[in-house]
């Protein structure tokens, strides 16, 4: 599995269309909870689903200046908040409420593979490699 990350970060970089600065990317930041620095799936529910935080990741990562910040600060909490056992490096599919709770009894491969793409895709553009280890257990468990 080690050996899918670098190629995880190539892809990501290759033919990546630039990132629309209008609307979507300002709905997002709007989506952000002050307390957990996730973001809110829907506008009028405040249920944080890891797909879409993995998504948001890619955005912001992609975007850049401080969006990059509000990525770093997805995948903080994401690190913060992973699965220990037998469920080792896994998330919950279901996610994170307001309060950071996680609303899930399950994790699923789909949701927790486009965070493994997410901190690739932030490690691409960023440099920033504190995550990889993090990317490493998901890919693998």
């Amino acid at each position: 599995m080690r050996a899918v990350f670098p190629f995880l970060m190539s892809a990501c970089l290759c033919g990546a269309a630039p990132i629309h600065k209008g609307t979507p990317l300002a709905w997002l930041r709007k989506q952000i909870n002050p307390r957990t620095k996730l973001v809110a799936s829907y506008a009028d529910r405040p249920t944080c689903w890891l797909y879409t935080q993995a998504l948001a990741v890619i955005a912001f990562a992609e975007s850049g200046g401080a969006d990059a910040k509000r990525a770093r600060d997805i995948l903080s909490f994401l690190r913060e908040h992973r699965e220990q056992g037998e469920r080792g490096g896994s998330f919950w599919r279901f996610a994170y409420q307001k309060d950071g709770s996680s609303g899930g009894t399950y994790t699923t491969t789909g949701a927790n593979a486009w965070v493994a793409m997410g901190i690739a895709y932030y490690e691409a553009k960023t440099g920033d490699r504190q995550f990889r280890a993090m990317g490493l257990e998901n890919l693998e468990w």
